[in-house]
Parts: structure tokens; C-alpha cells; sequence
């Protein structure tokens, strides 16, 4: 049986109608307060992880990267949460579908570390298509009525940029929320922040991040962690909404 959550409801009652000040007085107010049971049910989310493995990022910062998703996935064992990783460069390999991925501390750091960059070039558009497709898929342990989040690393623009548009709206019709995250140089000229913020769910200020190193990747884990955790459902709604005003606007470190 679902937990339960006291839902506490202040009701006012006013002394002859609304309060208002009267000669120098305040009508007193009477408060009753009642509380509701409410279910709490579990919420499920599937996160992807979309790594860029170009012969662009050196070796040492693939190694960030792979920490950096480590530490996210960490945070979120034990609750109901399922993972992917995927990794792209000129040609787009699935390390783990969410039917593989086994969400154990001790199975975390064998798993991560079995993953070998790829190098070569920088095919994001077809690499969103296919973790779409393919990994956001029933077949390989997808839930139907999961919370989908994507969460896509580059240090610069595709390569396949004419693309780029038709693999969003594919993931829009899915209802994937995307978290762009984008490193390096590369992300100062308005081209490349243009496809960062394309990548992006909208409005792209709440889910894009631009860092200036993959040096720099954990300064932005604990905010990205708060995003996920709110659209997770995981804390009350009065969190979220302060959250989203407090993380609101693009990210730069």
C-alpha cells in the first residue's frame, strides 16, 4: 500500500467578513486546521545518459566524464530510477540499455569503467535519433509511464547539424526532457550555444549548462541533480517551483 503524506489545510474563518481595518482595528481570524490523507505513490523515471566520445575530447577528459556520470548516478540509487549510457562520436554505441544497467553500488564503478571512448567525429543528430529510438524502447526495458530524461554531453557542434531538428521533435513526441550540457571553447561562439540550446528542452534557460572545462563538470552536478529531482516529482511542489526560479537562466561555469 502507497505511504501516506498529511496534506494540512488552514482554513480561515473572519469575524464579520473579510479582515479589514476599521478605526484603528483588525478583525481577528479564527483558524481550523484539518488534514487530508493523500497517497504517495512512487514515481518512476528512465535516465539516458548521451556521452560525446569525438577524438575532440582527450582521453584524461573522457575519464571526467565518465566520473562526472558516475557520481550523478549515485545520487539517485535506491530510488526508482533507471539508466542508460550511450556513447557517440561518427558512429553511436549503447554501453547499457535501462534492461541492462544494474543499479547496485557495487555493480556501479565495473560497469563504468568498461567503457571505452571511441574518438573520431561528432554525429549528435543521429545519436539523439538512435537513443530515441532504440534505447527509449520497450523492448530494451523502457517504462511507458516513466519520467524520460536525457541527458546529452558535447564539447562542440554536430556534424550533422540539418538533423538536429528532425531528432528533437522526435524526442519531443516521446516527451523526453532533454538536459544539453555543453564543454569547453567552443560553447563562447553563438553557433554552437544556438544547437546546445536546440538540444535543450524548452525553455532551453532550464535545461542547458555550459562549463568551461570538463574540469568544471562537478561545480554543476548538484543543480542538475535539483532540475532532475524536480521534474522527478520526488519533493513537494513548493520546492520545484523554487528550484526552477532559483536555476532559471543558463548556466555558464
Amino acid at each position: 500500500m502507497a505511504g501516506i503524506i498529511l496534506l494540512t489545510v488552514l482554513l480561515m474563518s473572519v469575524t464579520g467578513g473579510m479582515s479589514t481595518e476599521n478605526s484603528g482595528q483588525i478583525t481577528t481570524q479564527k483558524s481550523e486546521v484539518i488534514t487530508t490523507p493523500v497517497p504517495e505513490f512512487p514515481i518512476q523515471v528512465d535516465i539516458a545518459f548521451l556521452l560525446d566520445g569525438s577524438g575532440s575530447v582527450s582521453g584524461e577528459d573522457f575519464m571526467r566524464i565518465k566520473a562526472f556520470v558516475k557520481g550523478l548516478i549515485r545520487s539517485f540509487l535506491g530510488k526508482d530510477t533507471q539508466f542508460a549510457i550511450t556513447q557517440y562520436s561518427s558512429s553511436t554505441v549503447t554501453h547499457y540499455f535501462f534492461n541492462s544497467f544494474k543499479k547496485t553500488e557495487d555493480d556501479l564503478e565495473p560497469q563504468i569503467k568498461t567503457i571505452r571512448q571511441l574518438t573520431g567525429g561528432t554525429r549528435t543528430a543521429a545519436a539523439i535519433r538512435e537513443v530515441v529510438d532504440d534505447v527509449f524502447s520497450p523492448l530494451k526495458g523502457s517504462r511507458s509511464n516513466a519520467k524520460k530524461i536525457l541527458i546529452v554531453i558535447t564539447d562542440g557542434e554536430s556534424q550533422d547539424r540539418g538533423n538536429l531538428q528532425s531528432a528533437i521533435n522526435s524526442a519531443d513526441n516521446k516527451k523526453i526532457a532533454r538536459f544539453a550540457i555543453g564543454v569547453g571553447n567552443a560553447f563562447s561562439s553563438y553557433r554552437a550555444t544556438e544547437e546546445l540550446r536546440t538540444i535543450a528542452s524548452q525553455p532551453a534557460e532550464n535545461f542547458m549548462f555550459k562549463v568551461g572545462s570538463f574540469d568544471a563538470l562537478d561545480k554543476i552536478r548538484d543543480s542538475l541533480q535539483d532540475k532532475i529531482f524536480s521534474i522527478e516529482g520526488g519533493i513537494s511542489t513548493e520546492k520545484a517551483v523554487q528550484m526552477t526560479t532559483q536555476n532559471s537562466g543558463e548556466l555558464t561555469v
